[in-house]
């Protein structure tokens, strides 16, 4: 049933949402898109839990930095990675 629901209705959602954001972000201004992007990284991603793999590998594999130091690397990963989805339909 997980495999059912995971091909027939998560996966699919998934890409329509993907699909409606790169349309959406397509027809902003560059600017506009890449600074919506690195918002939305930054308000969705600290949420996922691929956040509290990043901060458990960072503190392995850099142990002298602080967990405020980590936070501030996770949250540039998002806003990056929210950017660079942004400004992808431009290129």
């Amino acid at each position: 049933m997980k495999l059912w629901f995971r091909e027939n209705v998560a996966h699919p959602l998934e890409a329509a949402i993907a699909w409606a954001l790169n349309a959406f972000f397509a027809v902003l201004p560059v600017d506009w898109a890449s600074a919506l992007g690195g918002w939305m990284g930054r308000q969705l991603g600290p949420k996922l839990r691929v956040s509290q793999n990043a901060r458990r590998e960072l503190a392995i594999v850099f142990p002298e930095l602080s967990a405020d130091e980590i936070e501030v690397i996770v949250d540039r990963m998002w806003d990056n990675l929210g950017r660079t989805a942004g400004e992808h339909p431009h290129l």
